[in-house]
């Protein structure tokens, strides 16, 4: 027997209008339209290899932007030295 498991992010679950009676069964009647048409995105869990590039791409990214903070930290003495 196989079932097909999903995990969906709350917040990608999509609301028409706020809900003002909040019930277990009327939730997963919800759930369970939305899953029928397809209206549910899942997440990916991420292999390990995809974490590492992930990681890596994210600390360069981090990398590029304090160099450039740097560099603009060590004109701006310049910059109001020669604006006086």
């Amino acid at each position: 027997m196989e079932i097909d498991c999903k995990i969906v992010a709350p917040g990608k679950i999509p609301r028409q209008s706020p809900d003002k009676i909040k019930t277990d069964k009327g939730d997963a009647i919800k759930l369970e339209r939305l899953l029928r048409s397809g209206d549910l995105e899942s997440i990916h869990v991420p292999a390990e290899e995809e974490e590492v590039v992930r990681d890596y791409l994210r600390s360069r990214a981090i990398l590029r932007l304090d160099l450039g903070r740097n560099r603009q930290r060590s004109r701006a003495p310049r910059f109001m030295k020669n604006s006086k």
